[in-house]
């Protein structure tokens, strides 16, 4: 099962990059050059008389369009994930801090981060689900993300102030239920050997704990 699993998630990963591509070399170009016209259109009309109230409002409904179609390309493949984890890891919050209810935080205390391509993936993977999840349904007044480096591992935890799970954490119970997203966490943590632990209590909130064990770093010689 893991290593269908795998599979799917690399054929998945594989076709989020398609989408992009296509997204981004076709679509979103298009929409700039014609965001670009107006804007040429209206600053034309503005040079002999106001410009009229329907081109200006064209204008800025393009230029929303625009970015959020950005938006779900950056959501889909994130750029900065092919060069550095803890930059894109702070521009997906920055991004999702703009539209989340409760302030998104997050606070990185790791020096030169360097990893496995599949690791980087999973570690953003499970970071953007965990924050999804609370910024849709925990009801949080803060959302906190943390990224630390030991010794002997890496942690990050994702941590909501919310409503939490009064039910506990069943993975079986949410797949029955139709909720993938834990689920798959916990399968993307086994696939480069990490630990995913998820605490909650109602009206506690919750944190999603990933550990991934590391080579113990020994202290450089003098």
């Amino acid at each position: 099962m893991r290593t269908l699993y795998r599979q799917v998630v690399s054929a998945q990963e594989i076709e989020r990059g398609r989408l992009t591509r296509e997204l981004h070399d076709g679509l979103l170009q298009d929409l700039c050059t014609v965001t670009r016209d107006l804007k040429a259109l209206e600053t034309q009309q503005g040079s002999d008389e106001a410009p009229s109230t329907d081109l200006a409002d064209l204008v800025a409904r393009s230029g929303e369009t625009v970015n959020a179609l950005r938006a779900i390309c950056n959501d889909l493949r994130p750029p900065l994930l092919r060069h550095d984890l803890t930059s894109a890891l702070k521009a997906l919050v920055e991004e999702l801090d703009t539209r989340s209810p409760a302030p998104v935080h997050i606070d990185i205390t790791v020096d030169e981060l360097r990893l496995p391509d599949d690791e980087a993936l999973a570690i953003f993977r499970i970071t953007q689900e965990a924050l999804h999840n609370a910024i849709q349904h925990a009801d949080a007044s803060e959302i906190a993300v943390r990224l630390t480096q030991y010794p002997d591992r890496l942690r990050l935890t994702v941590t909501d102030d919310g409503r939490g799970i009064a039910d506990g954490m069943e993975p079986a119970r949410f797949v029955a239920q139709g909720h993938f997203g834990l689920a798959g966490m916990r399968e993307r943590a086994a696939m480069i050997g990490a630990k995913l632990d998820v605490q909650t209590a109602a009206d506690y909130g919750t944190v999603v704990i990933l550990e991934l064990p590391r080579c113990p770093i020994t202290p450089k010689a003098h």
